[in-house]
């Protein structure tokens, strides 16, 4: 019987704070964030990840910087993007190789890519408001920017990536969070003529 009722007990103070946080929970609005926007905000990474996979060779030294960089606008992932890129990214482990073999059989899809565009941004913003000022106290947002394939390669059909921010204040930056879909594929796409305009 007492089981039963530190059970019942527990049952009963698992629903009330369930409940608290239903009446508590602040809406979340979803807004069509600007595309040009969006596009600017990963443009730096996309052509630098295009530029990446037209080298067939890397010095450490320079994969390093670029690991840096990456991760100024990715947080994280510019050490996975450099490995994902190599021949064989076990070799970023050797740190007697200072020359590093870049290419395989897959791409990473960017939006210097023939056919690879960014098609939607969108913001899940949530702000909880003061019942006295009536002004956001806690504020978090969600930004998912997607990019897809709209060429006729077989191997990209519904080939999609998303990339994942967030940020916690209505003047805070973005911060990137993960990916979201497929990162490479086994494919050949042509860069854009636009690729070899810009320099970063």
């Amino acid at each position: 019987m007492k089981i039963k009722n530190m059970l019942l007990l527990g049952l009963m103070i698992l629903i009330a704070l369930t409940s608290g946080c239903s009446r508590n929970a602040a809406p979340t609005v979803v807004y069509d964030y600007d595309i040009q926007e969006a596009t600017v905000l990963i443009d730096e990474v996309e052509w630098l990840s295009a530029w990446l996979q037209t080298q067939d060779v890397i010095l450490r030294s320079d994969a390093e910087k670029l690991i840096a960089r990456f991760n100024e606008v990715l947080s994280y992932a510019g050490k996975n993007i450099i490995t994902i890129a190599m021949t064989d990214g076990a070799d970023w482990e050797n740190s007697s190789l200072e020359t590093l073999s870049l290419g395989n059989s897959y791409i990473h899809p960017t939006i210097y890519h023939e056919g690879v565009y960014v098609v939607s941004a969108t913001e899940e913003r949530t702000c909880e408001t003061s019942e006295d000022t009536g002004e956001c106290t806690t504020h978090f947002s969600t930004l998912v920017i997607r990019k897809e394939y709209s060429g006729s390669d077989d191997k990209l059909k519904d080939w999609y990536l998303e990339y994942i921010f967030t940020k916690r204040s209505h003047d805070g930056d973005w911060k990137f969070v993960s990916y979201n879909g497929i990162y490479n594929v086994e494919a050949n796409l042509a860069l854009k003529e636009s690729f070899w305009e810009i320099n970063y």
